[in-house]
């Protein structure tokens, strides 16, 4: 039997629901205990911030 060949989409399929799973944990302990809010800010503002990035970065290439 050949392995699997790895698959980009596979790995799309996978750091999305990781993604999400990690999001849901962070936000129950936030909701449990207020004390995780700063790292749950801190989290959201980084992954808030990327696509700006990312569109800046595809304007200083062209």
């Amino acid at each position: 039997m050949k392995p699997k060949k790895p698959s980009i989409l596979r790995f799309i399929w996978m750091s999305i629901l990781f993604g999400c799973a990690g999001f849901c944990a962070l936000t129950f302990l936030v909701i449990r205990d207020p004390r995780w809010f700063r790292l749950y800010w801190r989290v959201m503002r980084f992954f808030g911030s990327l696509p700006s990035s990312l569109i800046e970065m595809k304007r200083k290439r062209a």
